[in-house]
């Protein structure tokens, strides 16, 4: 019997997630971590929370870049400034942008439904 490739969950890694200090709440953090992916925050990348605080996007990029890590942000503005959109570029990352304010924050059940691609009704 021929064998096929081996499960992607055997041989890939999960993502790690970067989250800006602008795009995400808590809530998201611990829904994230509660699924099992690893999120590395502003304080982390600079060293506290301090030195975190308004870092230029052009830094943070730097800081993290050819890491492999999904940047979650709401700053769209990234591709309309000049300098930034050079940053991201040399950076190499993937971003997903979160436009507008969450009214609600997220449910694991919702979160679930999202990383399994379930409706979650019925």
């Amino acid at each position: 019997m021929p064998s096929g490739p081996p499960p992607a969950s055997s041989w890939a890694a999960p993502p790690e997630f970067y989250l800006d200090e602008n795009a995400v709440t808590r809530t998201v953090r611990r829904l994230l971590v509660g699924l099992g992916y690893r999120c590395h925050t502003p304080p982390e990348v600079f060293g506290t929370r301090v030195e975190s605080l308004g870092a230029e996007d052009t830094e943070w990029l730097g800081r993290i870049a050819r890491s492999g890590w999904v940047v979650l942000n709401r700053d769209a503005k990234i591709m309309e400034r000049q300098h930034e959109l050079v940053a991201y570029r040399a950076a190499k990352v993937h971003m997903f942008y979160l436009p507008g304010e969450a009214p609600l924050p997220l449910t694991a059940a919702q979160g679930r439904s999202i990383r399994t691609g379930s409706t979650g009704t019925g």
